[in-house]
């Protein structure tokens, strides 16, 4: 990556020669507190790492020694120099060539307490609706003085008013909702085992939405289901029978962090979907009235509904999904090895060109670097690892990601977490954007 790309981190550490440093994540932090290409840094050949440390803590507004640095996959002691910890240095032409030594941090204090995330999540919309609030606020003295001075004070006033009005009628309605939810009883919230646990749950959400005065769309889109075993149930997949062991329910509010599941009954209901139609050689659940190569399911249907369980079985947490669009390029299902021995697994493209290429040609393992060139594409089982720092996030937060179709053709590695296969293995079936509630 070129060093115009990197956030600078100030002026050059200590006296001269100094050597160009990026300082990056490591791929577990990519969650957005810092940048992912990482930070440019110029260090003197005579000062250790210490000095860099000070500087990124204080540029990342961490407390002093909150990090250590990496290269090469060894851990490096801030005491000593670059050469004192092993690492060879570019020569002055390379330096002058723009070379740069990359090293990689990580964060040793873990700043944020479950005690402290319990209690203001209750708390986090308030917050954020007085912020918003105070903003109104100042546009609004800042119309006054404006209508002031064009002899138009009184339109721009009441317009403005109007403005503050509905702002904070939205606020109230947010702050009712979110303080209604958190308020219902317990055991409201919480199913016990019955032969009839489907239409108890039916009625519950039912009552919910009721008691809080919403749809029962948006109870479904605030309320997760947990089973006894910790586990978000999969409430769309029409397979799925849950046994005496998974009760009681409990019905969770706001963002839940639970474990990850794979491989579960809506994995089999999306493989039936995806079930080759032998007259048109193409998933049966193509819409081949739509020349389109991104499809957009409809919300509410069947299978957005099973696309959305899936990923949120597999995220480990509820997601704010914002659509859901099936890919039905021609070309590349054709090319597509399927040899009926499928699974669902998840990819990240990182960024927009990369998933563009994959939605225009499908995976290009002449294009993959991961592993060596042409090594092959990779795959996770769980939608968390891709999450975790390989997904494509726009600047507003939403994140994309591919639901694929993996074969077992080709395998160049398997494990529990993911897989690598050959060219034509795979093909990216859904396009899923989303985004991450906050905590």
């Amino acid at each position: 990556m070129e060093s115009s790309c990197l956030a600078a981190l100030g002026e050059p550490l200590g006296k001269s020669p100094h050597i160009a440093l990026r300082v990056k994540p490591s791929g577990h932090r990519w969650d957005g507190r810092f940048r992912n290409e990482g930070y440019m840094c110029s260090l003197s050949k005579s000062l250790p790492l210490g000095a860099l440390q000070d500087r990124l803590c204080r540029s990342l507004e961490l407390p002093g020694g909150a990090v250590s640095f990496m290269y090469a996959g060894r851990s490096l002691d801030a005491a000593k120099t670059l050469t004192e910890n092993d690492i060879t240095l570019p020569g002055p032409a390379a330096r002058r060539a723009g070379e740069m030594i990359e090293i990689v941090f990580d964060l040793l204090l873990e700043e944020v307490q479950r005690q402290q995330r319990e209690q203001e999540s209750c708390f986090a919309q308030i917050r954020l609706a007085q912020k918003e609030a105070e903003s109104l606020e100042m546009r609004i003295e800042k119309g006054r003085i404006r209508a002031q001075e064009e002899e138009l004070q009184r339109p721009a006033k009441d317009k403005l008013q109007k403005e503050k009005d509905e702002l904070e009628a939205l606020i109230r309605e947010k702050n009712r909702i979110a303080l209604a939810l958190t308020a219902l009883p317990t055991e409201l919230m919480r199913i016990h085992y019955s032969a009839a646990w489907g239409v108890e749950l039916e009625r519950r959400l039912t009552d919910i939405a009721n008691r809080v005065g919403i749809t029962q769309q948006e109870c479904l889109s605030k309320v997760t289901v947990v089973s006894a075993q910790g586990y978000i149930i999969e409430l769309f997949s029409g397979d799925f029978v849950p046994q005496a062991d998974s009760f009681p329910l409990v019905l969770a509010v706001g963002r839940v962090t639970l474990p990850v599941q794979v491989m579960g009954p809506t994995h089999g209901s999306l493989l039936n979907l995806v079930q080759r139609d032998a007259a048109h050689n193409v998933p049966r659940c193509w819409n081949h009235e739509d020349k389109r190569i991104l499809c957009p399911l409809e919300e509410g249907c069947g299978e957005f509904g099973l696309v959305c369980a899936y990923l949120k079985g597999t995220l480990g947490y509820a997601p704010l999904i914002l659509s859901v669009e099936r890919v039905q390029n021609k070309t590349v299902a054709k090319s597509f090895r399927d040899t009926g021995d499928l699974t669902l697994m998840f990819h990240g493209t990182q960024s927009q060109q990369n998933e563009k290429g994959v939605l225009d040609a499908g995976f290009q393992v002449s294009k993959c670097t991961s592993g060596g060139q042409g090594y092959g594409t990779w795959f996770a089982y769980a939608a968390s690892y891709s999450d975790s720092g390989f997904v494509y996030m726009e600047s507003n937060g939403i994140k994309h990601i591919f639901l694929c179709l993996v074969t077992k053709e080709k395998m160049v590695l398997n494990n529990q977490t993911m897989r690598v296969v050959g060219q034509n293995c795979a093909y990216p079936q859904w396009l899923i954007k989303y985004r991450t509630p906050p905590a």
